[in-house]
């Protein structure tokens, strides 16, 4: 062993903590540096797998359906961490990395169910008479997998399911840019209350928390966003109806 402190899901070492096959994920490890590598490399594992699926004969739901589900779920579960750890830890350097790898892997996703030669692999072996013994679990799983490649395109002419794979990318790159447009602009609304009137009803460690985010940004009074621990207490305990109506979203989440 090399001494490197986890073991991936092809049980090598790596250094890679978003690689770690454990289920007790060290989050508190995980840099920005670390997502390009990690998204790649779980998406090479699952390339050689799909290549053995290929060249496989096929003839049992092992080699198919459960060596397809097998190889999604490790790019899946990286991926899956990449995208929580951006949405709760935000940073222009995660940023960055996610957007270089997001259509790397929505392209990986979205081929797969473009890619002619496991379309046939999963064709015929729904058509086999191993298929028709399987349990209704096992068959269900079928029947929802080739439902999906049909729905991604599969049967369309190559040319349409090219296409078909872009717009998926595009569609998944565009709702990545608007939920960064959301976060910025979350994350660049406050309400500064400087009168002590502006704060009847509120808890004293409502105040607390308001003030000290206050005198973090240099200013006097009571500083409240939109992040929940600040946004939720103001609009719930504020006895200030104008000022609770004021916050972005409080009229139409029902804020009066």
């Amino acid at each position: 062993m090399s001494g490197l402190p986890y073991l991936d899901v092809a049980g090598n070492a790596t250094a890679n903590p978003l690689l770690s096959a454990d289920h007790r994920i060290p989050f508190d490890r995980v840099e920005a540096a670390h997502i390009v590598e990690a998204v790649r490399a779980a998406l090479e594992h699952a390339r050689l797998s799909l290549a053995e699926l290929k060249s496989a004969p096929g003839d049992s739901y092992e080699e198919v359906i459960q060596k397809l589900d097998d190889l999604v779920e490790w790019p899946s579960r990286v991926f899956g961490l990449v995208r929580h750890l951006n949405g709760v830890m935000n940073s222009p350097e995660s940023r960055a990395a996610y957007n270089l790898v997001l259509p790397e892997y929505m392209s990986f996703m979205a081929g797969l169910t473009t890619d002619a030669e496991l379309w046939a692999v999963v064709k015929r072996f729904a058509a086999s008479p191993a298929a028709e013994g399987l349990s209704p679990i096992r068959r269900r799983n079928l029947d929802k997998i080739v439902d999906e490649f049909r729905r991604g395109g599969a049967d369309l002419p190559d040319e349409h399911r090219k296409h078909a794979e872009q717009l998926r990318v595009q569609l998944a790159q565009l709702s990545a840019k608007f939920s960064e447009h959301v976060l910025d602009s979350t994350n660049a609304y406050a309400l500064l209350l400087t009168e002590p009137d502006d704060l009847a009803g509120l808890p004293e460690g409502v105040l607390r928390r308001a003030a000290a985010d206050a005198a973090a940004h240099g200013v006097e009074g009571w500083r409240f966003t939109l992040q929940a621990p600040s946004y939720l207490p103001f609009t719930k305990y504020s006895e200030r109806r104008e000022l609770r109506r004021s916050v972005p979203g409080g009229v139409r989440r029902g804020v009066v």
